[in-house]
């Protein structure tokens, strides 16, 4: 039996606006014209940002990606803006209510918790493997083929679904895009708490036994997207410590903070490439780094930057008249992979963000994981200097060498051979599969080019591994410009370019095979492209596609054996409805014979979405 809590949250809805609509669009001319007309990089054009809605926009400026243009704009002026965009008023009164359907009973967590069948974590495991053994996975290649939809669970208020689900011991914990954190029965759907972060929460969430001084049992450990890094009781949701680890306005978290004896490592990434495309932004001055933290405490004992040095004023100006700074950039977008064997923590970086360039854009890095000291580093591409001021009308900010923004944006991946051999695998947006000597300072042992790459290209957010192969999901996500009826610009997918799944050998690299691309058909708002993290048990790896499809492919043949087309209507267990879209970000998610999948992802001009999906067998 199921009890219902009803929790108010705020209510949006259509009316008409009049003196505030002209307030809110007098905003945004002045403050938001500049880069959402057209939009590009990043960068949402007009008809994208409607269908975030007025709470996705305000959360935005307040304390989102948009927060350096929110804090120049006092709180009236914030509203309007959101409520001109979204054509919908954001009230501060709450008319509506939405419902969480909380579990029966809430039950302190066993003492052998942590212990129970999991997915723990971004990958898995601390080697970022993402594949799910079968003990732990309970769903063979045969039942695969029999998965139907068990339920759906609702974001309140959400067009993304960016976070990906975790699961231990039949507890489902997830965080969403407003910044909500929601602790789920995994067998139900049911809710045992939820917890609201500053900021929007895109990390998986790692648990871990609290300390023994502690009157806590676990600890549910995540990081916000403004670097605010929290620690949670597991059962019940409450606060337990919070460190914010770094203040620059540019700082962005999206990688998963990595939980190993009593520390926990997290990873810190960047938007200035972004912040770049205004002329008159002093571009670059901050860089990438890991911040290793007490897990008990939340006190900070080492930070390490991607880059050495500090960023500086350079000798050159743009034409604007405004000055350059660097060396910068560098940031990891992604969770760091612990080695045991030699006490290393490994990241992937992506492309600087001004000049000069540095050894460690587009790199795997290897860092002591006492000291936080970088012990070497592959560099694929180099000379990457690049930002967003590269593809737009105005370039003055662009650097001269202008790189082709080939990020590391994936984990990397650690495998053990036969012999005790082992590789370090690393995917890139340049299309490039890497596979790396960990035991001889990263020294390259084969690559692979599995497709051309390009900055929404190659492979974004991860592979996965078996005992035998790597399976890569390719992006390769076009878009074009075309025209609104005004006349205005506008983008669009391209439904005829992207996608496609290859898997190599690990012992040499060779191309075991390639699945073809999927088919857009007549579906708008459509692209093949493949660029959420792909997830594996024995026999079968997940791969979610822009076209809002989940597919299960044989890993003896790369044969499609299971296909779920999550763009529709749901009538999730929360009370409210659910609606599938574009799958992008985190893989799939698979423990005890259900696969936990998101959908939607209102960005790049995808499908809009709040569903999380539970699938098993009737």
């Amino acid at each position: 039996m199921i009890r219902t809590i009803t929790i108010i949250f705020v209510s949006i809805f259509a009316v008409p606006l009049s003196a505030t609509e002209t307030a809110g669009k007098v905003v945004y001319q002045q403050s938001c014209a500049g880069c959402h007309d057209p939009g590009g990089y990043q960068i949402p054009a007009f008809p994208q940002l409607q269908t975030l809605g007025p709470k996705a926009i305000h959360g935005s400026l307040n304390s989102g990606s948009m927060r350096q243009i929110g804090e120049t704009l006092s709180k009236t002026e914030r509203i309007a803006v959101a409520e001109y965009i979204a054509g919908k008023a954001l009230n501060s009164t709450a008319d509506n209510d939405i419902q969480l359907e909380y579990c029966d009973s809430n039950p302190a967590l066993p003492p052998d918790f942590i212990q129970k069948p999991k997915w723990n974590g971004w990958g898995v495991d601390l080697e970022n493997s993402r594949f799910q053994p079968g003990t732990t996975a309970k769903l063979s290649a045969q039942d695969v083929p029999r998965l139907k939809l068990l339920w759906a669970f609702a974001y309140p208020d959400e067009v993304l679904a960016l976070g990906q689900p975790n699961v231990i011991g039949g507890r489902l914990f997830v965080p969403s895009h407003s910044g909500s954190v929601y602790s789920l029965d995994a067998g139900t759907g049911c809710a045992y708490w939820y917890f609201k972060a500053d900021s929007s929460v895109r990390t998986a969430i790692s648990i871990g036994s609290a300390s023994p001084a502690s009157n806590e049992a676990y600890l549910a450990y995540f990081t916000d997207t403004t670097a605010n890094t929290y620690a949670v009781n597991a059962t019940n949701g409450k606060l337990v410590w919070k460190t914010t680890i770094e203040k620059h306005p540019a700082v962005r978290v999206t990688g998963a903070p990595q939980l190993y004896k009593g520390r926990l490592y997290v990873p810190v990434s960047t938007l200035e490439a972004v912040s770049a495309i205004n002329p008159e932004y002093q571009c670059c001055t901050h860089r990438g780094s890991v911040v290793a933290l007490d897990a008990y405490t939340g006190r900070i004992l080492w930070q390490s930057f991607t880059i050495v040095d500090k960023p500086v004023r350079t000798e050159k100006s743009n034409a604007h008249g405004t000055v350059f700074y660097g060396p910068s950039g560098a940031g990891i977008w992604s969770a760091p992979t612990i080695d045991k064997k030699l006490n290393v923590l490994y990241v992937g970086t992506g492309e600087n963000s001004s000049e000069p360039v540095t050894t460690s854009s587009d790199a795997i890095i290897a860092m002591d994981l006492d000291t936080g000291k970088i012990l070497w580093r592959y560099q694929s591409t180099r000379n990457d200097a690049w930002n967003a001021a590269c593809i737009s009308d105005d370039r003055r900010n662009c650097p001269a060498v202008e790189g082709p923004d080939y990020d590391f944006g994936a984990s990397p991946l650690l495998v053990s051979l036969y012999h005790q051999r082992r590789l370090l695998l690393a995917v890139q947006k340049s299309g490039e599969v890497h596979a790396l000597d960990p035991d001889n300072n990263g020294r390259l042992v084969w690559k692979q080019q599995a497709s051309p790459g390009g900055f929404q290209g190659g492979v974004m957010w991860g592979a996965a591994v078996d005992d035998r192969n790597i399976y890569v999901a390719l992006s390769d996500r076009k878009s074009v410009q075309i025209q609104r009826g005004d006349g205005s610009p506008d983008w669009q997918l391209e439904p005829s370019e992207g996608g496609g799944l290859l898997a190599y050998r690990l012992v040499d690299g060779k191309l075991i095979w390639r699945a073809p691309a999927p088919v857009c058909g007549n579906r708008l708002q459509c692209s093949p492209a493949q660029p959420g993290a792909v997830s594996a048990i024995p026999g079968v790896v997940f791969s979610g596609a822009y076209d809002g499809h989940i597919r299960a492919y044989s890993s003896r043949d790369g044969k499609v054996i299971w296909n779920y087309d999550t763009v529709k209507e749901y009538d999730a267990v929360n009370g409210i409805r659910a609606q599938g879209g574009a799958l992008d970000g985190p893989g799939p998610t698979i423990v005890n014979g259900i696969v936990y999948v998101n959908s939607g992802y209102a960005r790049w001009g995808g499908l809009p979405g709040n569903a999380l999906l539970a699938f098993g067998l009737e």
